[in-house]
């Protein structure tokens, strides 16, 4: 089934995110379900990019 992505409810996250190497970074959100995940943020750093090492999901 094709379907347009649609935003997670209820997301949680820090207020602020906690720049750096080797930080670890929690955002929670609604039971949803799906195929796949897009993560979708406004680029910082000086090279203007964004980059995750590792995406850990979890159920129950």
């Amino acid at each position: 089934m094709d379907r347009a992505a649609e935003p997670s409810a209820g997301v949680r996250r820090r207020a602020v995110y906690p720049a750096g190497a080797f930080r670890t970074f929690t955002m929670t959100f609604d039971e949803t379900w799906g195929d796949d995940v897009r993560v979708i943020g406004r680029p910082g750093g000086s090279a203007r990019f964004t980059s995750i090492a590792e995406l850990e999901v979890y159920y129950g």
